[in-house]
């Protein structure tokens, strides 16, 4: 299923990473198509999606400045209905049909799934348009649909409706009168536990991201991601990994050289040991030495920049 999601967004002119390379982290996929960054967790079963996932991911997406998605195929009670938009844990998610139909024929998703039942969005103006344009009084169309008039006056300024009352507000008016789904949304608020320094893991790490912190960088730790943080200062964010002289080192840094180039964002890996190589599978590297005698964020920016090459 995650080859199948990444196939669908090449299809849709996304730049796609390899699905098998993000597969134990937070999400499965990050593809990018313009200005838009996705960040993409795919789950047969969107139940699974629990809550310390779903954090990290809207962590991530907030300061990469991408949208979480999540593709699934059915919840523990049903299977996802295509035009449909459901959320988990404030995620939205879409089945793959839904997924083809937004990004490959532009047709957007028209229903939310919430707590209450499906949601559709009224195009208040529209309603209103077709409404006197045929004569028609909030009375008989309230009288219609089997809501109040009151329902109606709020309809008319933009609010929500249940699907099944949108459906016989359309029959009886014969027009369409709703707008789309907001199928991406940027991520506003994350939760702050996130940002406790107490969550950076080992001595080493401690050791590296304090002195981050002491040349002027904001450090966000993350959990499993590619990277051990995210680094800011500002002018720039780094995706900050730790290493030391071993085959999963080299895997990591393949992995986040990846990201980098589809996020447009660059990377850096820290090593424990002294080491001759300056760039580890495109992701450049600092001994931890190096970074003791750099004085601001500038230097460490400097080494960044001459060693990408």
């Amino acid at each position: 299923m995650i080859k199948e999601t990444a196939e669908v967004l090449t299809r849709a002119g996304f730049y796609v990473s390899d699905p098998a390379l993000f597969q134990t982290v937070n999400f499965d996929i990050v593809a990018r198509r313009d200005a838009m960054l996705l960040l993409v967790k795919v789950l047969t079963n969107i139940d699974a999606m629990d809550k310390d996932v779903s954090d990290q991911l809207m962590l991530v997406c907030k300061h990469l400045n991408a949208f979480p998605l999540l593709v699934g195929e059915r919840s523990n009670t049903n299977n996802l209905e295509e035009g449909v938009v459901y959320l988990r844990h404030a995620i939205p998610v879409m089945s793959l049909g839904t997924l083809m139909d937004y990004f490959i024929e532009g047709v957007p998703p028209f229903v939310l799934a919430g707590p209450g039942g499906p949601y559709v969005n009224i195009d208040g103006q529209e309603l209103r348009r077709v409404r006197t344009a045929k004569g028609i009084s909030l009375g008989t169309l309230a009288k219609a649909a089997g809501v109040s008039r009151r329902s109606i006056q709020l309809y008319e300024s933009g609010g929500k409706a249940m699907y099944n009352v949108v459906v016989k507000m359309e029959e009886f008016l014969g027009s369409p009168i709703v707008n789309p789904v907001k199928a991406l949304v940027p991520v506003k608020e994350v939760n702050k536990d996130l940002y406790r320094p107490g969550r950076l893991g080992g001595e080493f790490a401690k050791v590296v991201f304090e002195r981050f912190r002491g040349l002027g960088f904001v450090v966000i730790p993350t959990v499993k991601c590619p990277f051990d943080a995210l680094s800011e200062d500002k002018k720039t964010l780094i995706l900050t990994g730790l290493g030391q002289q071993n085959r999963p080192t080299v895997e990591k840094a393949k992995i986040m050289a990846t990201l980098s180039r589809i996020a447009e964002r660059d990377s850096l890996l820290v090593m424990n040991k002294e080491t001759s190589r300056q760039n580890i599978e495109g992701t450049p590297v600092i001994m931890k030495s190096e970074l003791d005698k750099c004085d601001g964020p500038e230097e460490v920016l400097h080494m960044l920049k001459e060693r990408k090459k």
